[in-house]
């Protein structure tokens, strides 16, 4: 029986100003994926959860920001 492949998810470092309007904190974690990646984020103690990805074919994100 072959083996299953595996989605391996990469906790990232996020942070947020004091002053922002969000006072909920949240986990946020990346996928590498055909293309780019996956990016979810859930907020810690809550129901919230969002998915969305990230085109990134060549894989350059760092999982910073970057401005």
């Amino acid at each position: 029986m072959p083996e299953k492949p595996e989605l391996k998810w990469e906790k990232l470092n996020s942070s947020r100003m004091d002053s922002s309007w969000l006072t909920m904190k949240w986990e946020t974690h990346r996928a590498r994926v055909y293309g780019g990646w996956l990016v979810l984020v859930r907020g810690e103690g809550t129901s919230f959860q969002s998915i969305t990805f990230y085109p990134d074919p060549e894989h350059q994100w760092t999982g910073g920001t970057e401005y």
